[in-house]
């Protein structure tokens, strides 16, 4: 017992450090969506104004996994779908409103390498195909519901909970999240993002834009 001074202050110090790895989402700021009511935080990461959570409008030609009806996990769009009619952009920032809400946009590829960028990711890396970076993915992670204790920091704020893809049927939840860009490749494919519960880093690619629906993000216009 004699060392209990010496103890204390030490798990306190520990305490300290472990809960500043994570970003405080309960102080982030919020907005509503005139169209439905529903309301979302909002987190800056490289001098932009992101959603920290996945939309959830109930756009036409959207899902909604009735296993995972969360508020985190927001619902699931096909590319034609959160476009809802606008142009492919490759501009930072991408003019491309999509299905955001007034005054939000859909992120081009380019935001999303803005986003990895400030994250630490190196230029060369964003303009790659396949697995990027080092621990970007894992600061974007949310600290919950990964499988296999995969979970991230949230370091970023970005909070990315594992809501899988819709691809014929609702698949890949707890293990995936996928994020549309607005960028398309080709008139079958556009880029994408995803982050995987075993890996650190950020997947780019791209995928049919009608047979996949993924979560939405959309960023703030200046």
């Amino acid at each position: 017992m004699k060392y209990v001074h010496l103890i204390l202050p030490l798990l306190m110090a520990l305490l300290v450090i472990w809960t500043g790895c994570e970003k405080e989402d309960s102080n982030l700021q919020t907005f509503i969506d005139s169209r439905d009511g529903n309301q979302y935080k909002m987190i800056e990461i490289g001098g932009r104004t992101w959603m920290a959570e996945n939309l959830r409008y109930n756009a036409t030609g959207s899902y909604l996994n009735p296993n995972n009806q969360s508020i985190s996990y927001g619902r699931l769009y096909e590319w034609p779908t959160v476009m809802n009619g606008d142009s492919s952009s490759t501009l930072n920032p991408s003019g491309v409103q999509g299905i955001c809400p007034d005054g939000w946009h859909l992120p081009s590829d380019e935001e999303w390498k803005n986003l990895e960028k400030s994250l630490g990711m190196s230029d060369q890396e964003t303009n790659s195909i396949g697995w990027n970076g080092t621990d970007q993915g894992y600061q974007m992670k949310s600290t919950s519901d990964w499988d296999d204790n995969g979970n991230g920091n949230n370091a970023s704020g970005f909070n990315a909970y594992p809501s899988g893809r819709h691809w014929n049927s609702y698949s890949s939840s707890y293990t995936y999240a996928w994020f549309w860009t607005s960028t398309e490749f080709s008139s079958t494919e556009a880029w994408y993002r995803y982050l995987h519960k075993n890996e650190s880093q950020v997947y780019r690619s791209t995928l049919s834009k009608t047979a996949y629906a993924f979560s939405c993000r959309c960023v703030k216009d200046y």
